[in-house]
């Protein structure tokens, strides 16, 4: 793998520069995330409250992956991002799952992901590429009162914001990767970042990245899975105190469908590597988000931002998958049905055929305003956006009888009449109003917004969501302690119970949390909170109905934890990013306490670099991620004690190294090797059913070639 690297060193070469490479640029985005290329902590994002401000002054928690932190773990993918830090689920990887693409935070269903504030169509985070982001936010708690709700999912545990690259006007450079994954399955992935600084007004940049791959799981004779994607973008000063902004992200994947495997009661029942499906069970997915942004400064105090954009998801999908539920003929209950799958080690197969379009139009203008009354400064910002979703889907679905689970018969389904086609749209605008104080060693935050959203179906709904929170430093830039309260609320549009009639009542959720942030070091942050989340009138399965496809409002439930975050440099060469969270579930009105996800989980990376001798450059890397056990539900209904998945605990290794006989002057090269999955765990990364499980990679090695000019 190595031997062509010197030829494509020396190719690179030809690439027009005219500086040398910068660090991730100062941000011209909704949100900003600066840090040095390198860092383990960010020094500020904007997200969850509409000004860039340092997160230690913030009054909440919003959680940061840097993209330093996922270049040294090796991640490729926004799902793999999420599965590195705690007290995040994504429910299943693939987009054929209820919550696709939308993780869930602590204990409940998350909102929207965002690219740099603009909402995504559901199911474009399950094949983002991470080549073109500089980092995530993961904001936590209600959002409504910034962001606005999602109609469908609630999101009261909180969101994700994914942060592209900009171009970056402090010089151009290109940034080049080769690398392959081997041992367990086989990958080959190349990424380039170019930024050029066409003038001192305009600048240029277009991160790439072409991936192929051979999924552990796949058997041979089924072609692998091929990804591409860019994020190419252009900002232009064409004044001192503007700056116009036009990003394109767009991606194209052609894989083979996976539901995953059965696991039930605490154990696989095939091996690992079973695929259920053929080789014309395939996933095609193209998604495109366009957004254009302008801001100007009318002063060093008052900033005007406008902007819109357009994101468009297609999908065209064919899967297998374990049925995770009996038909009526069968005459058995749910668990019953998974009973009969574990002992008799048959099941009945599904078949789903069909093609999915979301698409989503926005558009926002925003004033911010920065003012003084005596002592007291005053961040404002004030605004409105706009959002449309359109959804349309077609599909068809089939089935066969009970057959082996280890060699079925998927030739040919009986299919049913199908699910047909839908087609749905939803508006919702929505006012926003928030202040900043900062007095002393004091920092309140105090908004709400408002929501005004209809859909086609004729449904109309009034929301209001406000928020406060404080900000005490009892050491300055050291030590600080918070605490804040958020009400946040919501239509539930498109359930209907048992008489078809859609549920009118809206979805609430109030929250409230407290914690301190402590500068442990000069460069290293640690956080720890306290949490509480009740939520109410949210659908849920109606009980009554065998077809399991009407709902109910399911009254009261609240999740309750403590989480803790690590970040920065212990020494210049030291490196830690931790988190861990403790998160109880409870549905109060039905009395039933759980683990609907894994009450315990853990991230950990650490990374020291060698400052001196023979070895001198070469870092080091070692990291874990855990979670402990919790329970297989279907459709979030509490099936017993005895669907427990197990706990598992993974360990990642990782090495970096420059090669001087590589590099000049005008080009750093380095070499990164590592191990996923080093003590070979079996364990289920993450699940959607109990006979639809997605296990985590056994152990695999990888490596890369980077340079940069």
């Amino acid at each position: 793998m190595l031997r062509p690297c010197p030829v494509l060193a020396a190719t690179l070469l030809l690439f027009p520069m005219t500086a040398p490479a910068a660090d991730e640029p100062a941000r011209m985005a909704p949100v900003v995330v600066t840090a040095p290329a390198d860092s383990l902590h960010v020094a500020a994002s904007d997200s969850a409250t509409l000004l860039a401000a340092d997160p230690a002054e913030l009054p909440l928690s919003v959680e940061v992956l840097p993209q330093a932190l996922l270049d040294q773990r090796n991640v490729t993918s926004v799902y793999d991002s999420l599965e590195q830090t705690s007290g995040v689920f994504t429910g299943g990887k693939s987009s054929f799952t209820v919550s696709s693409g939308k993780p869930s935070i602590r204990g409940f269903g998350g909102n929207d992901v965002l690219l740099d504030g603009m909402v995504l169509p559901a199911r474009m985070p399950i094949f983002l590429d991470a080549a073109g982001l500089s980092g995530i936010e993961i904001f936590k708690g209600p959002l409504n009162s910034t962001l606005g709700g999602q109609s469908a999912l609630q999101g009261s545990g909180g969101g994700v914001n994914l942060v592209g690259k900009t171009p970056d006007f402090n010089g151009s450079f290109l940034r080049l990767s080769l690398g392959s994954t081997f041992g367990n399955g086989e990958s080959v992935r190349f990424t380039a970042d170019p930024n050029q600084v066409l003038s001192d007004d305009l600048a240029v940049r277009a991160p790439l990245a072409l991936t192929y791959e051979q999924p552990f799981y796949l058997p041979g004779g089924v072609d692998g899975d091929w990804t591409a994607a860019a994020s190419p973008s252009v900002a232009w000063k064409p004044g001192e105190n503007t700056t116009l902004t036009l990003a394109v992200s767009w991606l194209q994947t052609d894989r083979a469908a996976y539901q995953g495997i059965p696991y039930l009661k605490g154990d696989f029942l095939v091996p690992l590597d079973t695929y259920y499906g053929t080789g014309d069970t395939r996933d095609k997915f193209t998604g495109v988000a366009v957004q254009f942004r302008a801001d100007h400064d009318f002063s060093d105090d008052l900033r005007l931002s406008v902007g819109g954009g357009y994101a468009r998801a297609d999908e065209e999908r064919s899967h297998w998958s374990v049925s995770p539920n009996p038909v009526a003929a069968d005459g058995m209950t749910t668990p019953q049905y998974y009973d009969e799958v574990l002992a008799s080690r048959t099941a009945r197969f599904s078949y789903t055929d069909g093609e999915h379009l979301d698409e989503n139009l926005s558009a926002f203008a925003r004033l911010a305003w920065t003012l003084e009354t005596g002592p007291v400064v005053h961040q404002l910002a004030g605004g409105a956006d706009w959002l449309r979703r359109e959804t349309s889907s077609e599909s068809s679905m089939g089935s066969t009888g009970w057959q082996s689970l280890d060699h079925p018969d998927l030739s040919s389904p009986s299919m049913s009449p199908g699910i047909g086609a839908n087609e749905s749209q939803v508006d919702r605008t929505g006012f926003v109003l928030q202040d900043f104080l900062s007095w002393n060693r004091w920092r309140l935050l105090a908004g709400t917004r408002l929501d005004y959203t209809d859909s086609d179906s004729g449904q109309t709904a009034w929301s209001s969501s406000p928020r406060l929170g404080l900000t005490f430093f009892v050491l300055p830039d050291q030590l600080a302690l918070f605490a804040n309260a958020t009400l946040a609320e919501g239509p539930n549009f498109g359930y209907s119970d048992i008489h078809g009639n859609e549920l009118d009542d809206p979805w609430r959720s109030e929250q409230f949390e407290a914690g301190t942030k402590l500068r442990v070091m000069d460069h290293l942050w640690f956080t720890l909170a306290a949490f509480q989340i009740t939520q109410q009138d949210v659908p849920e399965l109606d009980p009554l109905d065998p077809s399991n496809n009407s709902y109910v409002l399911n009254g009261e439930n609240r999740s309750r934890g403590v989480e803790t975050t690590l970040s920065g440099e212990l020494t210049p060469d030291w490196s830690w990013w931790g988190s861990y969270t403790y998160c109880e579930y409870e549905d109060i009105d039905a009395g039933i306490d759980f683990e609907r996800f894994p009450a315990h989980s853990a991230s950990l990376w650490t990374a020291y670099r060698l400052s001196g001798g023979p070895l001198q450059g070469l870092q080091s890397g070692i990291g874990l991620r855990a979670k402990s056990k919790y329970y297989t539900t279907f459709r979030g209904t509490y099936l017993g004690d005895d669907y427990e998945i197990d706990p598992s605990v993974v360990f990642d290794l990782a090495f970096d190294y420059p090669l001087p006989c590589l590099s000049s002057d005008r080009v750093a090269t380095r070499l990164e090797f590592g191990v996923k999955n080093f003590l070979d765990e079996e364990y289920v990364e993450s699940n959607r059913h109990g006979t639809e499980n997605f296990p985590g990679a056994p152990r695999t090695f990888w490596a890369r070639l980077s340079a940069a000019f």
